[in-house]
């Protein structure tokens, strides 16, 4: 297996995980911060889908090799 499809396989794996995790959370409870000078969820979901996105669009321009 390549550096890219190991690269890929687990993103796509912690990707699935992560969206498992976002999907339960309350939906009340998005302004929630662990600590006043955290991110808030609402903020981290934005967050996991940039990475997603610049995650995928990289493995398909062959930024990752």
């Amino acid at each position: 297996m390549t550096e890219k499809e190991i690269c890929t396989t687990t993103w796509e794996r912690e990707f699935q995980t992560t969206l498992k995790v976002l999907k339960a959370y309350p939906p009340d409870k998005l302004d929630l911060k662990p600590a006043e000078e955290s991110k808030s969820t609402k903020d981290f979901a934005w967050v996991f889908a940039i990475e997603e996105n610049v995650v995928r669009e990289s493995a398909k321009g062959g930024w990752i090799s």
